[in-house]
């Protein structure tokens, strides 16, 4: 039975009979129905629902999972040996503009302004590095998908600052795969359009085009078209082989005069390359004899031709001239002649191109000259895997560095960045490549991309320099000093018990004084420290009393402290960290196109409870997935977590695999959580750790209510039961990442706010109809979680009916 005051006040009646006052005046005899009895009786039911109720909220605070007072879970958090997380800095990197070098960075101060309403935030350097003009920015030049199809059957893009084909005129594809190749053509058409990457180019349509293997990149195929034609030997002239004959292969040439005559190889726009060509080199070692009309010393050995007959075009090259006397044709034995051009070319002519004894004759084209480079459309996004351990081109001309960055921040059109390990090379023309070897992130980064090589690592906290706390007193024990300025800043370190490391520096007379999470095993002469929080996050330094840790020497103002103070899970927006506070001679200005993450907000009453009791588990290192867990989900900008065994592929062993939700959206936390966890745990214990994708749903829910409820109120409170933060299974803190969500619990949350009376139904959409909610449950997809729109819960419906009017709506009917 509840103890309340009406069942007291009934008790304390039933009893009146029984109770006395003395031996011999029964307390019946007070007239329970007259104006003392009444008083006493009311008295006595006020003192045992007073006490009931004190007895009570006493109770419930002397439990981890009850108590609602911080000052109470701090207590119990004690015991257990759990210090509640305080507030922690979020870190980032920026990029330096300098206008000259500077050689010291560390002194550097920024300030990043927050939306309306929100105090700035400072930022300070947490390392230092020599910054020079010559890394401040470099434009990344278009990048083009190598195996993107061609815009169309025999049509080809060429770079319209290269472009120089005529419609009409020959041309020859030559390229390198396992052999030399070369075809040759007609262009049929050449126009100007411009592509979905907004760029203009040259579109060069041909007869018939040539197939490229996939392994072949269309930069370095040759485009050559010829701007003078000879001809093949008139019926007037009578060569004695004929005028097209044999004349042996090329492997019959020494070896060495191979490399002489063919020494020129394809490059594309790159321009052709001298290599050593074996005989090998060729798919065709064929050669013919052909005879011109005339003598045409403006062909040289080495050059290509294009060989015409009609509308078929072959590609042949040059291996030998010499010039001959070929008589006329006639009966006299003594005919006249004229002298000649004999080319010796290679493949041979086939007669599937001049058949024996045709009569026409062959038009050569000579004289070749570069129209252009091939080219495929820009990309207009680059995704991870078009940059990282690729090669991308500079724009621009840039100077030799003689020390160059190892570090890169890749800042998008819409000033979106992230941070990436690459090697910067400059030829000694000044052209530059980066070759990006690390890097993270999800979705594009939209063109075009800047590259900045002066990283900056800045954490959160303003510096306090040498605040003097107070005077020591060597009379007294656990003397105690609050720090000027909230909260204290904190940071991320990995390989620490907690995960953070203050910035508080003490020292007292100069000598400085070290920080201890208790007193427990410090003895009398250890110089030595203590720092709890409030509630409103102040922070509270106390020492030693002499006999765990020494006392404070007497003297005045002889307590001082260095710090930093500003902390939380709040980060100013993309770009936002602009400002100098303090700079530095040379710099100019800084760009922060990285949101930063790893900032916390001090743990909440939920999160005590939640965590303590794992947390008590781990004893300083991580052995079951139950201590790895508790461990992510500790650690500062971490939302939400998932810890499983997985199959590591790389190592091809078992590992810990990790999942986590952070703070803020471009929030990345996966190499801090690695080097964490892998600090906790046995040396050699494979672990990987990525950010949990949304899985972006629509969620229908149907409400049947009570009829005089409120539809709206109901459905509110509906949605503010599924979101609430704390139990809300459709909260980002609690939803399931990769693992099942439950249709009987998401019912039952629902059907536990007053006025529902039942859930007729429940659908779930993204980009096609509505399908209902599968019973049991909605497997998510691995590495991914519901978002439903968080808080604002945009894709959470939620509509409410009267039961008698039910069937008459449906959200999704």
């Amino acid at each position: 039975m509840a103890q309340t005051f009406g069942n007291l006040r009934q008790a304390l009646v039933r009893s009146l009979p029984t109770q006395v006052v003395d031996a011999a005046v029964p307390l019946a005899a007070w007239r329970p129905n007259g104006d003392l009895g009444s008083i006493v009786l009311e008295s006595w039911a006020y003192v045992g629902d007073v006490l009931r109720l004190y007895n009570g909220a006493i109770m419930a605070e002397g439990y981890l999972q009850s108590a609602e007072q911080r000052r109470s879970l701090r207590r119990i958090g004690d015991l257990l040996g759990y210090r509640p997380r305080p507030a922690v800095g979020s870190l980032t990197e920026c990029a330096a503009i300098v206008g000259a070098p500077v050689s010291d960075t560390r002194s550097i101060a920024l300030r990043g302004s927050m939306p309306p309403g929100g105090p700035a935030q400072v930022f300070e350097a947490a390392s230092s590095f020599a910054a020079s003009p010559k890394h401040n920015e470099y434009v990344v030049a278009p990048v083009r998908a190598e195996t993107a199809a061609p815009v169309a059957e025999n049509t080809y893009l060429i770079d319209a600052a290269t472009a120089a084909p005529v419609r009409g005129r020959p041309v020859a594809f030559l390229w390198v795969d396992a052999v030399i190749e070369a075809r040759a053509t007609e262009i049929v058409e050449v126009v100007s359009v411009r592509q979905s990457d907004g760029r203009e180019y040259v579109s060069m349509q041909v007869a018939s085009g040539p197939s490229f293997s996939g392994d072949v990149n269309r930069e370095e195929v040759s485009l050559l078209s010829p701007s003078q034609q000879a001809y093949s030997c008139t019926d007037l002239l009578k060569p004695q082989k004929g005028v097209v004959s044999s004349a042996g292969d090329v492997g019959d040439l020494n070896a060495t005069s191979v490399n002489d005559i063919i020494s020129l190889m394809p490059g594309g726009y790159k321009g052709a390359s001298k290599k050593s060509v074996s005989v090998a080199a060729f798919s065709d070692k064929s050669q013919s004899y052909v005879y011109l009309d005339s003598v045409y010393r403006a062909i040289n050995v080495g050059d290509l031709l294009i060989f015409q007959i009609s509308e078929k075009f072959r590609v042949h090259r040059v291996m030998e001239t010499f010039e001959e006397q070929v008589p006329l044709k006639s009966e006299e034995e003594d005919a006249p002649t004229l002298p000649v051009t004999r080319l010796t070319v290679n493949p041979a002519v086939k007669t599937d191109f001049l058949p024996l004894g045709d009569p026409r004759r062959l038009v050569i084209h000579y004289n070749m000259h570069d129209i252009g480079r091939m080219t495929r459309v820009a990309l207009t996004e680059l995704q991870q895997a078009d940059v990282v351990d690729k090669t991308l081109p500079l724009e621009g001309i840039h100077d030799v560095p003689t020390d160059p960055p190892t570090r890169f921040i890749l800042e998008d059109a819409n000033g979106r960045g992230v941070a990436v390990d690459g090697t910067l090379a400059v030829s000694p023309s000044g052209a530059a490549t980066l070759t990006v070897t690390k890097g993270e992130w999800d979705g594009g980064l939209r063109v075009p991309v800047k590259a900045y090589g002066n990283v900056l690592d800045i954490s959160r906290g303003e510096t306090v320099q040498d605040e003097v706390l107070g005077s020591g007193d060597a009379s007294q024990a656990y003397q105690t000093f609050k720090l000027a300025k909230s909260p204290l800043t904190y940071l991320s370190k990995p390989n620490t018990p907690e995960g953070i490391a203050s910035t508080l520096e003490i020292r007292v007379d100069g000598i400085r004084w070290h920080e201890r999470p208790s007193f427990y095993g410090a003895g009398p002469n250890d110089a030595v420290y203590i720092v709890r929080h409030d509630d409103d996050q102040n922070a509270h330094i106390t020492f030693g009393d002499g006999v765990r840790g020494m006392r404070l020497p007497t003297g005045r103002g002889n307590v001082r402290a260095n710090y930093r103070h500003g902390a939380g899970a709040a980060v100013p927006p993309r770009g936002a960290i602009n400002q100098i506070v303090k700079g530095v001679p040379g710099l100019l200005s800084v760009r922060s196109p990285i949101v930063a993450s790893g900032g916390a907000d001090a743990e909440t009453s939920k999160d005590i409870r939640k965590r303590a009791p794992a947390s008590a588990l781990v004893l300083g290192r991580c052995v079951s997935l139950a201590d790895f867990a508790a461990r992510v989900a500790g650690t500062a900008g971490v939302r939400n977590s998932r810890v499983e065994y997985a199959w590591d592929d790389a190592s091809q062993t078992a590992g810990i695999k990790v999942w986590y939700i952070p703070n803020s959206d471009d929030g990345q936390l996966t190499s801090q959580i690695v080097a964490d966890l892998q600090a906790m745990s046995e040396p050699g214990t494979v672990i990987r750790a990525a950010a949990a994708k949304p899985w972006v749903r629509f969620l229908f829910i149907n409400l049947e209510i009570e009829r005089d409820r409120l539809p709206a109120d109901v459905e509110a409170a509906v949605r503010a039961a599924l979101l609430d933060p704390e139990k809300g299974p459709l909260a980002v803190e609690n939803t399931a990442i990769g693992a099942p969500l439950s249709r009987s619990l998401i019912v039952g949350v629902a059907k536990s706010v007053p006025g529902v009376l039942d859930i007729p139904s429940m659908y779930f959409a993204f980009d096609h109809d509505p399908i209902p909610f599968p019973d049991p449950g909605l497997m998510v997809p691995e590495g991914q979680y519901l978002d439903v729109g968080d808080i604002e819960a945009v894709r959470l419906v939620v509509g409410a009916v009267h039961a008698e009017s039910r069937g008459c709506r449906d959200l999704v009917s």
